[in-house]
Parts: C-alpha cells; structure tokens; sequence
C-alpha cells in the first residue's frame, strides 16, 4: 500500500465520519429536547449478533438506573432490536432504526471523535473492542460480557426472570427464545 492510497483511505474514512457526525446531530435534534437530552442516554446497538442484542436489551434498565438516567434512545440498524426492544426495557423512550451505511457512518465518527452521551452495545463496535476474545474463557459467557464487560453491572447476578412476547411475528418470537 503507498502512501497516496493510505492517504484516500483516510480522506474516505474522515468523509464518513464528517456524515455520521451530520446524522448523529441530526438525531439529537430530532429525538432529544435540551430539557431531556441528559437524562436520555443515546444507546446504540450496532451488531447483528442475536445473543448479543438480546442481553444488551435484556439489562439495560438494570443499566440506565446504575448510569442515573431516565431513559433510553435507542439506535439500531438491526429490525428485531427495533421491533423487540420495548418488550425487554420499560425506560426505552424511542427506538430508531437506521440503515447499515448510516451505523457504520456513526461509528467512522465514534471512533475519530467520541462524543458524550452516546453508549454502544457490542462486543466488537466501536474499533478496538475484543470482547469476543473472552468468550468462553473460564466459563465466561456472552450474557456476562455483556451485563459486566459492557454495562459494568457489579455485582453481576443473573437476569432470571426473561420478557415473553405474545405478538404474531415468528422473527421476534424466536429472537425472544434464543436463549432458550
């Protein structure tokens, strides 16, 4: 690689993040108020990974009440997090589902400039998270990574009681079993 190709490299990469940036102001206006915009936490669910999406929804009252805010937005471009994501979280204020070029737009931006109030549940997102590498050392399972790795829930006890779905969408259905 020369350094003219790293150079467009980066000149594609800082143009991305320049959009994400517009997208994520965008949002901000669009769904937080000034009055609101500290106690709603912007959490982002960037993955398609089912297990992953379902424990970050599954503890993320447990989180907003630990992190002392309100609420959530959350952001996904992922259709079973959209769809299920009220069903798992009593503080979800609103669910925004945008497409794969505008997450990754986000996360170019993220990753160049990481800006308050914005929280990602992944293992992998943003760039440098390796997370996945812990997985299954020393019987560390993914609704731990997630509860402790992510969300820093300590201690860490186990969600028992798992949200049933009663609606008539067979994907959201089998998203909500799949960890049984």
């Amino acid at each position: 690689m020369t350094i003219e190709d790293l150079h467009e490299v980066y000149k594609e990469n800082f143009k991305s993040a320049k959009a994400g940036r517009m997208f994520y102001d965008n949002l901000r206006a669009t769904h937080l108020s000034k009055a609101n915009e500290d106690d709603i936490l912007m959490v982002v669910f960037p993955e398609d990974d089912d297990l992953c999406n379902y424990y970050g929804l599954l503890y993320l009252d447990q989180f907003l009440v630990r992190s002392l805010k309100r609420g959530a937005l959350i952001v996904t471009c992922n259709d079973l997090v959209y769809y299920s994501a009220k069903v798992f979280a009593r503080k979800v204020e609103n669910t925004v589902k945008i497409s794969r070029s505008d997450m990754d737009d986000m996360l170019n931006m993220y990753n160049l400039n990481p800006v308050k109030g914005m929280f990602f549940v992944s293992l992998s997102k943003p760039e440098g998270r390796t997370a996945y590498r812990l997985l299954n050392a020393k019987g560390i399972t993914k609704e731990m990574l997630i509860a402790v790795g992510v969300y820093w829930i300590i201690p860490y006890r186990p969600i028992v009681h798992r949200p049933e779905y009663e609606g008539n969408n067979s994907d959201i259905a089998k998203f909500m079993s799949c960890v049984q």
